[in-house]
Order: C-alpha cells, then structure tokens, then sequence
C-alpha cells in the first residue's frame, strides 16, 4: 500500500520560503498553504530568521532614536577646522615638435 502524502510541505521547503530560495511554483504551493496552517506559520518564522542580521542586532545593542524635534548634533562627532587650501601647483610642459 502507499502511504498517504503528508499535508504539510517538508521542513526544508519551509525554510527556504522563510528565506525567499524556493522558485515561484514551489513558493506559491507554500504560501497557498500557509493561509490556512497556523503551525507551517509557526514554523516558517521560527525557521528563517537571519542569523547573520540577528547578530548584528545584539551586537549593536538598542537603538536610541531621539524624539521628533530633538537633534542628532550631540551623536556627531565634533568638525575639525580645515587649513586654508591652496590651489594646487600648475605643472608646465613643453611641447615637442617632431
């Protein structure tokens, strides 16, 4: 006897719809089922977070956004006057006849 298909897609397929890999007639199989399964939801956000970009959140730390009306001057670092530039030296050349 065959054994009945399973009604959820695997977990591999999940995850790479998680992160935007399946081609578009996979993804639209996926997605089509994820309207109707609470779990696959479930289990598509659990499987495709970003590693890389959650690492990058905590070592970064909170962000501190100032309130509207507030300025950043206090985050930038400080100006440091400039010298007075010169124009830069003209160079001649001699034009050779041949």
């Amino acid at each position: 006897m065959n054994a009945a298909p399973s009604k959820h897609p695997p977990r591999e397929f999940l995850q790479a719809f998680g992160l935007g890999k399946l081609d578009d007639v996979a993804a639209t199989k996926v997605s089509m089922h994820l309207e109707t399964c609470a779990d696959c939801q479930r289990q598509v956000a659990e499987l495709s977070s970003d590693s890389l970009l959650d690492h990058l959140r905590k070592a970064n730390g909170p962000v501190s956004t100032p309130a509207p009306g507030e300025t950043l001057a206090p985050l930038a670092p400080a100006k440091q006057p400039q010298p007075a530039s010169k124009a830069p030296a003209r160079e001649s050349f001699q034009i050779l006849s041949g």
